[in-house]
């Protein structure tokens, strides 16, 4: 069984349906139907293959776009293992992670293999190809690609790609892939959100748009720079949605507060949606109240939660939440055929699962066909992260009466103070109730042996800071919290502009506290 003979299925049944749209900068549209993604990604599959053997591990530099989907389906269709790593991430972390995959090969535009023989990122890579003929002295893959291939056959265990994480809330790891845990992905996606084939979907982020066409699904790609969602022109994201008639959408929280902030000044409709999806990091109240308020009667926003190395988990729709009164980030229950359990908080490693009582916060451990076994050549953060089958996903969490799992932070955020642990969603949950704010954080600033919890503030666009304001928010929390700072714009991942960074964060609380305080 190979990963892409999804595409190979819809340009048999549905040769004719679009399975790319990009959206250009004039606001042209470009694509291909399932029939050109066939035919393209087969031609450029026996170029591979007579460059690569399978099995190689190939890095894949490409940005989103209709070749981003060519390339990686031609390379899982040759049974090459894609690499794929977050350009984003810095000079330093693409390194290591370019060292430790130790690929056979590296394909990239023009730019980026310029870029990787000037960095030296492909130096001892044994194959350097680029997409163009543009580069003088790279082989060009075009020019090998005189016929085509069928798929490469290879098991449900067989490594399929290494999708390497952010690197936002640690050390950037591969993790492994196999043509099991995609097909297990694609099937649990399909059926916990009732996709139907010819969904029309607009994608903001691009690994979720790979597995568009997979599913039967036309994926749209508006005109945006990737790297940053939080910064998009919401009037591309409108216009991609309306132009296509989208009924389904996928964008980081980031985005999705840019786009409802845009919807709700401007009033702003768009009643082909059916659903829109957003992940990378807990989307709150007031972003899905204004994407929700552009949405029409019945539609719904749904959080999916997960991780690189377990996706999805677990999700949960507006209109559930809606009805919820407790305050706190509710993730929803987790998918069927996966199995979460919460177990004692501990730092190190942990031969076995130990469950807590049940609404006691603990650790959140995942099982199933779409978790990842192990990360590449890391048998330390394994050690660390695996309990057999099992993966700890870093997280901490706990199961309601209802059966449905509350997130309450990350296990390295939680703040421990003299008077006892405090979990950094839950207090930002409170905070967050003030209509000044518009997010917080909590973060640990060392005293001696022990932190002081220091709740950082986002104020809402227009509001002024003041001592009293400060004071009025901290005491919104039933924490013991008594030093709140206000913060311009919270530094952010580069993967979603979601997940804030923490412990630069807590540097800047802590540098801040010892001038003030001098």
């Amino acid at each position: 069984m190979n990963t892409v003979l999804g595409v190979d299925r819809w340009a048999t049944d549905a040769p004719h349906r679009r399975a790319v749209v990009i959206a250009g900068r004039d606001g042209s549209y470009r694509g291909a139907t399932y029939s050109d993604l066939y035919a393209r990604t087969g031609l450029l599959a026996y170029g591979f293959g007579q460059i690569f053997a399978p099995g190689d591990r190939v890095v894949m530099m490409v940005p989103p776009g209709r070749g981003m989907f060519e390339v990686g389906y031609a390379l899982m269709r040759a049974g090459l293992v894609p690499v794929l790593i977050d350009p984003a991430m810095g000079r330093a972390s693409l390194s290591q992670c370019l060292a430790e995959s130790s690929p056979e090969g590296f394909v990239g535009i023009p730019e980026a293999v310029v870029a990787g023989r000037v960095l030296g990122w492909t130096k001892g890579i044994r194959h350097v190809v680029s997409t163009s003929r543009a580069v003088p002295g790279v082989a060009s893959l075009l020019g090998l690609a005189q016929g085509t291939m069928t798929p490469h056959e290879t098991g449900l265990g067989d490594l399929a790609a290494i999708a390497f994480t952010s690197g936002s809330t640690g050390v950037p790891k591969g993790v492994e892939y196999t043509h099991g845990m995609f097909r297990a992905q694609a099937d649990m996606i399909t059926e916990m959100f009732k996709i139907p084939a010819g969904e029309i979907n607009v994608s903001t982020f691009a690994p979720f748009a790979l597995l568009g066409p997979l599913l039967g699904m036309t994926t749209v790609m508006p005109h945006m720079d990737y790297s940053k969602p939080g910064s998009v022109n919401p009037e591309k994201i409108v216009a991609a949605v309306t132009d296509s008639r989208a009924t389904m959408m996928f964008g980081s929280p980031a985005l999705l507060d840019v786009l409802g902030r845009h919807g709700e000044s401007h009033g702003i409709k768009l009643p082909t949606l059916r659903a829109v999806l957003s992940a990378g990091a807990p989307v709150r109240a007031d972003i899905r109240e204004r994407v929700g308020a552009m949405l029409e009667e019945g539609a719904e926003i749904h959080t999916p939660y997960g991780a690189t190395e377990a996706l999805p988990v677990a999700s949960v729709g507006s209109h559930e939440l809606a009805s919820l009164t407790r305050v706190g980030i509710c993730v929803g229950r987790p998918v069927p055929g996966l199995t979460v359990k919460i177990t004692k908080i501990v730092d190190g490693p942990i031969s076995e699962i130990s469950p807590v009582a049940p609404g006691e916060v603990g650790e959140i451990v995942v099982s199933g066909p779409n978790v990842s076994m192990s990360y590449f050549g890391r048998p330390g953060a394994d050690q660390l992260s695996k309990v057999g089958a099992a993966h700890r996903m870093g997280d901490l969490g706990a199961m309601d009466e209802e059966g449905r799992l509350w997130f309450y932070g990350r296990k390295s955020h939680r703040v421990l103070t003299e008077g006892g642990e405090l979990y950094s969603v839950e207090v930002e949950s409170e905070v967050n109730q003030h209509p000044a704010v518009a997010r917080s954080a909590l973060v640990g600033v060392l005293e001696g042996t022990v932190s002081e919890p220091v709740i950082c503030i986002e104020l809402e666009p227009g509001v002024k800071p003041s001592e009293e304001l400060v004071t009025e928010i901290v005491a919104t929390s039933s924490f013991s919290i008594l030093t709140g700072l206000v913060h311009k714009g919270f530094p952010t991942d580069v993967r979603h502009n979601s997940k804030i960074d923490r412990p630069q964060l807590a540097e800047w609380a802590q540098t801040r506290l010892r001038k003030e305080r001098r």
